[in-house]
């Protein structure tokens, strides 16, 4: 288990989808942190990766790219959630691909 979370950069969360989804119905959250912490997983941090829609970012301005402030709502709520807020590079649509379909299979 903490072989697949470490091959498909998974998030602590994404990672019990995963598991209910396909192993372990029942599994809770605190349970497979212990799990993973005992394989050498530990310290699990929950990141989120987002393109730069400005629902998201402050990157692009009407004068074009800048580097994030980090004061967008949305960088305030992960701060606040202590969720770490990546961005893709701009420009990627496979990067966005990558992650629709992530997101597909774990639906």
């Amino acid at each position: 288990m903490a072989e697949i979370r470490r091959d498909l950069l998974l998030t602590v969360d994404d990672l019990l989808v995963f598991v209910r989804h396909f192993m372990k119905p029942d599994m809770v959250r605190s349970s497979l942190q212990r799990l993973l912490h005992r394989h050498g997983v530990g310290n699990l941090r929950t990141i989120i990766l987002t393109d730069n829609g400005k629902e998201f970012t402050d990157r692009f301005c009407a004068t074009g790219e800048r580097t994030p402030t980090g004061n967008h709502n949305f960088d305030i709520v992960c701060k606040n959630n202590n969720i770490e807020h990546r961005l893709t590079k701009p420009f990627s649509p496979q990067t966005n691909a990558m992650v629709e379909r992530f997101n597909g299979i774990i639906q």
